[in-house]
């Protein structure tokens, strides 16, 4: 089962968020997916997961995650990933900046008996993004960029 979860895990770096696939999503993701990561106010399930995914592309249509470390056990799977993106679109409140990123982030992945994706915790540096980006928030505000 972790060579399974890996591949998936694969796929939806490569094919939900570095190229957009929400169909891929919904292959991936449970029906009954739980993000800890997502922000309140976005629909459970995969289409919040979607509509997460869906704000950062608008808001970094160049987004590019590449996967640095990936380790599987049994039904789980930590990931660390590292960022790119350039700022061209609103994130939330904030304008486009034209500014580059790079963050990096580590999750940690639950699989079902039936090998999708069904629940996530997830870390970023909220306060490194906003700082490449030039702006201020609020401690709310940087909490509502999710991971």
């Amino acid at each position: 089962m972790s060579v399974q979860n890996k591949t998936a895990v694969r796929r939806l770096f490569e094919e939900v968020w570095n190229e957009g696939n929400r169909d891929a999503a919904h292959e991936i993701l449970s029906p009954d997916f739980v993000g800890h990561f997502i922000p309140e106010g976005l629909p459970a399930g995969p289409e919040g997961f979607v509509m997460y995914v869906g704000a950062y592309r608008a808001a970094f249509p160049n987004l590019n995650m590449q996967i640095e470390d990936i380790v599987a056990e049994g039904d789980r799977v930590a990931v660390r990933i590292s960022c790119r993106g350039t700022h061209t679109g609103p994130l939330l409140d904030i304008p486009p900046t034209g500014k580059d990123m790079l963050l990096g982030a580590m999750i940690f992945m639950r699989f079902d008996e039936n090998g999708r994706y069904a629940e996530g915790w997830g870390e970023h540096d909220k306060l490194s993004l906003l700082e490449q980006l030039g702006v201020t928030a609020t401690p709310q505000e940087a909490e509502d960029l999710g991971c």
